[in-house]
């Protein structure tokens, strides 16, 4: 039985445009154009805007995990907020660690294997021997594989003090090299900047790791690359979709061999010792890390106290309400086939592209 919509002849670009700019009270279609940096956007799009061969390399699924970052001075001194942390429900606990208490960090690696809870430790590079240790030491008195912990060990690539051939021996589970670029919000770098930030710090760690002749693939599975999500949820979506491309034709095609990068979301907090900060800005930034993949919803360290308790049930409320009542873990690119989202995600990929061209980076 043929569908009743096949009788409908589909309109072109210019029978859609005329037809909507009739409806807007004579609006000037300029006027609801918009501009990105050197881009100018229309609010009009249509299949023939979006290239043809055009192609996002995706995740495995479209799952995410909800995480809590915490800076500990002493985990001693903190040993409350992480246990308020790790009760409140989060997939993954984020510490950095400035003063590292051997005794105090086995027990509760010890707590977050029990739990199932996922970690990251970002720590001093000299502490990396001591923290390799305790993790043997737990996974042989528990009979576990390192290989199906949920930990990662992290240096950003950045830190002169990195040994890159000692990493990249742990067990092929563990992320242990992190990218970060500048927000664009912080009005420091426009979008463009912010993923060719990202992108020069990748290629000069493929560089390091390719001078190693058993270090060529599989760095998919050892990265985190962290992007910011700022208040723009259309820029959100596109940076990281264009981010991803970028992975793919520049550094290595994802595959199970090599590895999936893992993209994490850092949603920052306006006021940290607000509970009920970002109200309206914390879902929306939510929403568009979801829509364009991203792995982790990483929600900036609160305080202890009646206000960080029902800000960590809003955060973690969020992501309950796009799993289990939008489904958004379900669909695996929502945002394809939106002709804009696909024009945006394309022009941010090209001029990203055309700049580490001319800086001679690829």
């Amino acid at each position: 039985m043929k569908s009743s919509l096949l009788e409908f002849d589909k309109p072109s670009k210019v029978q859609w445009i005329e037809h909507t700019l009739s409806k807007l009270d004579e609006t000037s279609r300029k006027s609801l154009d918009w501009t990105l940096g050197d881009g100018n956007f229309s609010a009009f799009y249509h299949k023939e805007d979006v290239r043809q061969d055009y192609d996002v390399p995706l995740k495995k699924g479209n799952k995410w995990q909800l995480g809590a970052f915490i800076r500990v001075q002493s985990l001693s001194e903190d040993k409350h907020t992480i246990g308020t942390l790790l009760n409140e429900g989060v997939d993954l606990l984020i510490l950095n660690i400035e003063e590292l208490d051997i005794r105090l960090l086995s027990d509760l690696i010890a707590d977050i294997m029990l739990q199932h809870v996922g970690l990251q430790l970002e720590y001093n590079p000299g502490d990396m021997a001591a923290i390799i240790e305790i993790l043997y030491a737990h996974a042989e008195k528990s009979e576990a594989n390192l290989e199906g912990l949920d930990i990662s060990i992290i240096h950003n690539i950045k830190d002169a003090k990195v040994d890159i051939v000692h990493l990249w021996e742990l067990p092929g589970s563990f992320r242990t090299f992190r990218v970060n670029g500048t927000p664009y919000f912080s009005g420091k770098d426009k979008v463009i900047e912010e993923i060719c930030g990202i992108m020069t710090e990748l290629i000069a760690l493929k560089t390091s790791i390719g001078q190693q002749g058993d270090m060529r693939s599989g760095l998919g599975r050892r990265i985190i690359i962290d992007v910011v999500m700022d208040h723009h949820f259309f820029v959100n979506i596109g940076k990281v979709r264009a981010l991803r491309k970028l992975w793919a034709e520049i550094i290595e095609r994802p595959s199970d061999q090599n590895g999936y990068p893992c993209f994490s979301a850092t949603l920052p907090t306006d006021d940290p010792m607000d509970g009920h900060s970002g109200l309206i800005s914390r879902p929306i930034q939510s929403l568009s890390a979801v829509i364009a993949g991203m792995d982790r919803l990483v929600f900036q360290n609160r305080k202890s106290g009646s206000q960080s308790e029902n800000a960590g049930r809003i955060d973690r409320n969020i992501s309950r309400i796009l799993q289990r009542e939008s489904y958004m873990d379900i669909v695996s690119d929502p945002s394809s086939g939106s002709y804009f989202i696909e024009h945006l995600t394309s022009w941010i990929y090209e001029q990203v592209l055309e700049r580490l061209k001319t800086q001679k980076l690829v």
